[in-house]
């Protein structure tokens, strides 16, 4: 679970970037043409090296400014131990906000090693391993209540 948590910790703050300006553009009356906003990453760990990637926000304005966007962000990161991760996320609201679908799709294969439980491993006991594995999920929810407020956290179940 942490070694999951290292390694898109990058992707995370790509999405909540990425939300954000969406966001952001949602009380913007929408443009005529969707909008890109490509979001380049650089950084480094000690799991990683040096490593980096991009992801890309794509909002299309609904036809009504008080309505939310739909979203579509790919992302990837490639580092200098040749580990890459890819993830394609989509936020889509149907018929007026009364239904939202998320989807997402992510790809991994991060080699790395482990030496074992406890702080009294030598270096020579390192085993080399991948996490290799390819994801799916896709989340169809309902709006239970007329408010459209996005701080109600509990209007889609």
């Amino acid at each position: 679970m942490i070694l999951y948590a290292k390694q898109n910790i990058v992707l995370v703050f790509v999405t909540i970037l990425a939300l954000k300006t969406s966001a952001q553009e949602a009380s913007a009356p929408p443009s005529e043409s969707p909008s890109i906003l490509p979001v380049p990453a650089m950084f480094f760990t000690p799991e990683t090296g040096f490593g980096g990637g991009i992801g890309l926000v794509y909002s299309h304005a609904t036809d009504q400014p008080e309505r939310k966007n739909n979203v579509i962000l790919p992302a990837v990161i490639y580092t200098e131990r040749k580990q890459s991760i890819g993830r394609l996320y989509t936020r889509t609201f149907i018929d007026h906000e009364a239904w939202l679908v998320e989807s997402s799709l992510a790809y991994t294969n991060y080699p790395d090693q482990f030496f074992g439980i406890g702080d009294q491993t030598s270096l020579a006991a390192a085993e080399m391993f991948t996490e290799n594995y390819t994801a799916a999920t896709i989340d169809v929810l309902r709006r239970l209540t007329g408010a459209t407020n996005p701080a109600n956290n509990l209007a889609y179940i």
